[in-house]
């Protein structure tokens, strides 16, 4: 609430949440683009493990793990990551960075921007919304 608080919104304030994000993931663009940003040059601290093994990893996690359901049967989740599970904040996460790395890329960032995984407060002033 800071963010908020410390603020004067002209214009436009919106709030938005994505809904039924984690089960929604599309989880084959969120390991390239997790790989991608791991292993380019960038100044993310580089890991001790081969792009390869952590690839083989996360799939492991995500696509061929399977889980308890009602009644005590396994299922394997095919669309999404499983509610609950430890991956889930971090794709959820990565992938709504993905989509404010190729939106901000197109068009002017907020004036006031917040977000926590899928919920998002933004702002604009009246100035910043005529160069939309």
């Amino acid at each position: 609430m800071t963010l908020l608080n410390n603020a004067s919104p002209e214009g436009v304030v919106a709030s938005l949440d994505v809904e039924s994000l984690f089960t929604n993931v599309p989880v084959d663009n969120i390991i390239t683009y997790i790989l991608n940003e791991i292993y380019s040059e960038n100044d993310v601290p580089k890991l001790g493990v081969a792009k390869t093994a952590l690839k083989t990893l996360l799939e492991t996690c995500t696509k061929k793990g399977p889980f308890v359901c009602r009644r005590e049967r396994m299922f394997r989740k095919k669309v999404g990551i499983a509610m609950g599970t430890p991956l889930g904040v971090i794709f959820s996460n990565f992938f709504v960075g993905m989509v404010e790395k190729e939106d901000f890329g197109v068009i002017t960032k907020p004036d006031i921007y917040g977000r926590y995984t899928d919920n998002i407060i933004k702002s604009n002033s009246k100035e910043n919304l005529e160069r939309l």
